[in-house]
């Protein structure tokens, strides 16, 4: 019988809505496009379908357990919680996950195969993010091929229809959901120019390896 949710919930459901209307005023989900969850000892918060995250409100997050069985009465959960079951079934490490819709993100895919090495920057999210290729959103064909392309980084861009980011807490995965969109949109602006030369692997690991270390981060 599902059950209600207990009070140190609230704080968690506050702090998801709000990093999901950040990120709609970051232009990263337009309408109702997007999805981001929490991982919590007593299951899984994601937002519900259908909800639009200019305007989330805590209501508009369920608990579900790690087969996607809600946990608490309310409406359905997002149609990508499979995608989001599969990153955490996969990483241990990852507390929190953004799916968004960035224009510049979508844009890229439309053209590359990963997101190039132009700024160190990248190093954030574990070196340049490959790009999943397409499949029906919402489908377990999807997150299997996100996760696999996810590997060791904490970015991946879906080909022909977002992102995922991914941390262990929800403040650094809507930092880095936001990176990756500027990222992108420094990809489209060389592209546009020309063929941008990129950093090599010895540079971006060197760089990595940097952001690794206590304190270092990408500045």
């Amino acid at each position: 019988m599902p059950r209600m949710p207990s009070d140190p919930l609230r704080l968690q459901r506050e702090q998801l809505a709000t990093a999901c209307r950040d990120a709609a005023a970051a232009g990263l989900a337009p309408l109702a496009s997007g999805n981001a969850s929490l991982r919590l000892p007593e299951g899984i918060l994601i937002t519900v379908s259908g909800a639009r995250f200019a305007t989330m409100e805590p209501d508009q997050l369920i608990l579900v357990d790690q087969t996607g069985r809600p946990l608490e009465p309310g409406p359905a959960a997002s149609s990508e919680t499979p995608l989001h079951l599969a990153v955490y079934a996969r990483r241990p490490d990852v507390g929190a996950v953004m799916h968004t819709h960035g224009a510049r993100a979508v844009a890229l895919s439309a053209m590359r195969t990963q997101v190039p090495a132009l700024h160190y920057y990248c190093a954030d999210l574990g070196g340049p993010p490959s790009m999943a290729p397409y499949r029906p959103y919402g489908t377990e064909e999807l997150a299997q091929v996100t996760v696999a392309a996810l590997e060791e980084r904490h970015a991946v861009v879906m080909t022909h229809h977002g992102s995922l980011t991914v941390a262990s807490g929800l403040a650094k995965a809507l930092d880095r959901a936001e990176l990756l969109e500027w990222l992108c949109e420094v990809s489209l602006l060389a592209l546009a120019a020309g063929t941008p030369a990129e950093l090599d692997d010895a540079q971006v690991a060197a760089s990595v390896q940097r952001a690794a270390r206590p304190a270092g981060g990408t500045r």
